[in-house]
């Protein structure tokens, strides 16, 4: 069994990328779960405050500054991820889209997306247990909408 590589947000080394990519396992560095949790939580402060914020809990372009009830904001989110989920073509190599996920898990680690620490668990569990979602070559494909395809 391959050595468990530490994925370090912004220090990962490209050594580790490529033992990944080789199919080793990998973890992000516990350190990184204080952060994302700290981030998630400020989305949870935000959403919960009931103000307009981006991205979070408004309309798109023209609707911007429109704040869309509690009531419709899973439809919104739904909505903005399948709107994201257009690609065409063979499915990414296997050992790519390993790399993907975990290029994805450390990006998450930075804390800065407000992103739940359940995601990049879930992230890693798919990646141990050899679940690969279908990434299709050409097309604009969001790790959201990755996801999305899995539950439904």
């Amino acid at each position: 069994m391959s050595t468990v590589q530490k994925i370090v947000p912004g220090e990962t080394r490209i050594a580790t990328w490529r033992a990944i990519y080789n199919g080793a396992p990998a973890r992000l560095c516990e350190s990184a779960r204080a952060g994302i949790e700290a981030a998630a939580k400020m989305v949870d402060t935000l959403v919960d405050s009931g103000r307009a914020v981006y991205g979070l809990n408004t309309g798109f372009g023209k609707l911007a500054n429109v704040r869309i009830s509690d009531a419709d904001l899973c439809q919104l989110q739904k909505n903005l991820v399948m709107s994201h989920m257009t690609g065409y073509g063979p499915a990414l190599d296997a050992d790519v889209v390993r790399l993907v996920m975990a290029l994805k898990v450390a990006s998450l680690g930075r804390g800065a997306s407000g992103a739940q620490y359940g995601t990049v668990a879930l992230l890693e569990d798919m990646r141990e247990r050899g679940v690969i979602p279908f990434i299709p070559a050409q097309g604009s494909v969001v790790p959201a909408a990755i996801w999305h395809r899995w539950r439904t």
